[in-house]
């Protein structure tokens, strides 16, 4: 995907992990959508990633466990697409 950037399109600060927050669609069912830690490359649902319900979903869920993250996009072939200008801060 190109639209990585604008799935999340502002950094947020929340004060508490199971938040839910709004995404844009990034434009494919079949893409994934992860909330997960800088530099993750295998993703795993928990308590430091989170995943939408599909890649056209328009909430997530944020971790439970406080620390920066950042938003993903991962195509059907498994290509991961980091979103680094805007970020989540769970504190």
């Amino acid at each position: 995907p190109t639209n990585q950037d604008t799935v999340f399109p502002s950094a947020k600060t929340v004060s508490e992990g199971g938040t839910s927050l709004s995404i844009v669609s990034s434009g494919t069912a079949s893409n994934e959508i992860w909330i997960a830690p800088p530099g993750i490359t295998n993703f795993t649902a928990g308590s430091t990633m989170t995943t939408a319900a599909s890649g056209t979903a328009t909430s997530i869920t944020a971790p439970s466990t406080p620390n920066f993250y950042y938003i993903y996009v991962v195509d059907a072939a498994g290509n991961v697409f980091p979103n680094q200008q805007r970020y989540l801060r769970l504190a």
